[in-house]
């Protein structure tokens, strides 16, 4: 008989796990944004949206969409464990890129900025 592990136990929302929307259904998973800041006078920063949760919860998320409250974000990458959790890494969505046009050849991203209709690599 194989041994089959409860991966659900790893996210429960009376501790950290918070609840996401993929796809019209409800995710449960840990939410970091890890924000740092380097060379403080130059005001160089970056913030790096990450979501651990269930991998067979999020199939083929690369290039959807994952709401976190009122926010929404979109999956750039897709970071499996070999154990059944994957870590979703993030971009939050703005009005001055649409991500409607990401197109996914390999490593490779573009994203179409609706300000200027100019595809940007990424």
């Amino acid at each position: 008989m194989a041994f089959t592990e409860d991966l659900s136990l790893f996210f429960d929302e009376t501790e950290f796990a918070v609840s996401a929307t993929f796809e019209g259904g409800t995710v449960l998973g840990n939410f970091t944004d890890l924000y740092l800041e380097a060379f403080e006078d130059e005001g160089v920063s970056t913030s790096t949206p990450e979501f651990e949760c269930v991998e067979t919860d999020v199939p083929n998320p690369i290039g959807k969409n994952l709401t976190i409250g009122t926010e929404i974000y979109l999956i750039e990458e897709s970071r499996p464990d070999g154990e059944g959790i994957t870590t979703l890494v993030l971009q939050l969505t703005d009005s001055m890129v649409t991500f409607l046009a990401l197109l996914d050849r390999g490593t490779d991203h573009f994203l179409l900025d609706r300000g200027t209709d100019r595809y940007i690599w990424r």
